[in-house]
């Protein structure tokens, strides 16, 4: 299923990503601007103007876009956390199953801290397609971790045209209460 608009199948594509994806918006970011900017009414035939301020979009407005929506995803909770989705591999994988793990459980352990890591990026890595997969890193920060709260450094590139976006975010994740709060460190445009 093409998660842009106008997606073909182009095997010469870098990074896995079709062209065209490289110059498109993502096809929430063109419902959520329309209605921002109250042009959301059908356009009349070929008035070029509003179809091409629907697909195409600039630097600030992807920015912000993606940290929306990676806010979006961080905060909440994946469907296989509350229903067994065992022998459902399609439904596990699919946007029925969107957000994190649930966090309550976790602990304050090594390999605990190593698996919501895991997590956090496997979420991005299944939810966001505009972020590099070859670029997502998340990492532990020593430098504000706690027994009940654990910081994590989330760093990628947001897929743009003619170069990708460095975005950062810091992962908060407080343990007693099983919440995380994601805040963009640079480049969010907001």
């Amino acid at each position: 299923m093409p998660r842009y608009r106008d997606d073909t199948d182009d095997a010469a594509a870098p990074r896995g990503r079709r062209p065209e994806a490289r110059r498109r918006a993502h096809v929430m970011q063109i419902f959520r601007e329309a209605a921002g900017h109250g042009t959301a009414k059908r356009a009349p035939r070929g008035d070029v103007r509003a179809q091409a301020s629907r697909i195409t979009t600039d630097e600030a407005a992807l920015r912000r876009n993606v940290t929306y929506d990676v806010e979006n995803l961080t905060s909440t909770v994946r469907l296989d956390a509350v229903v067994p989705l065992d022998g459902h591999e399609r439904v596990a994988r699919s946007v029925l199953n969107f957000g994190l793990v649930d966090l309550s459980r976790a602990g304050a352990s090594t390999a605990s801290r190593m698996a919501i890591a895991a997590a956090i990026r496997q979420a991005l890595l299944d939810h966001e397609p505009r972020l590099v997969p070859e670029t997502l890193s998340v990492t532990l920060s020593s430098e504000h971790a706690t027994d009940q709260r654990l910081t994590f450094d989330v760093t990628a590139d947001i897929v743009a045209d003619p170069a990708d976006l460095p975005i950062d975010f810091v992962a908060e994740v407080d343990l007693g209460a099983g919440k995380m709060d994601l805040r963009p460190v640079r480049g969010t445009g907001a």
